[in-house]
């Protein structure tokens, strides 16, 4: 997600709406930050919590994430579909 970040904002031609290629670029390296540090965080969790044989702790981060994923995918269908009906 972080390649993919870098990629919308230095190497994807321009959308038909200004700001949007910065926009969704960030909001990957957001995503891929928030993966990153959670990943760290959830490690240091569940081995604590098997360490004291207690139950792994639950998680609300894949929710985030899949939140932010369904809103990229929206915009890119948005952006293809205002393409579409603009040119």
């Amino acid at each position: 997600m972080l390649a993919a970040g870098i990629a919308v904002v230095q190497l994807v031609p321009a959308f038909p709406l200004p700001g949007i290629r910065t926009v969704t670029g960030g909001l990957l390296v957001v995503l891929a930050v928030l993966c990153a540090a959670n990943g760290v965080l959830r490690w240091q969790r569940v081995e604590r919590a098997m360490r004291r044989d207690q139950a792994l702790p639950r998680q609300r981060v894949p929710w985030l994430l899949a939140v932010g994923l369904v809103l990229l995918a929206l915009v890119g269908l948005f952006l293809v579909v205002f393409k579409g009906v603009e040119g």
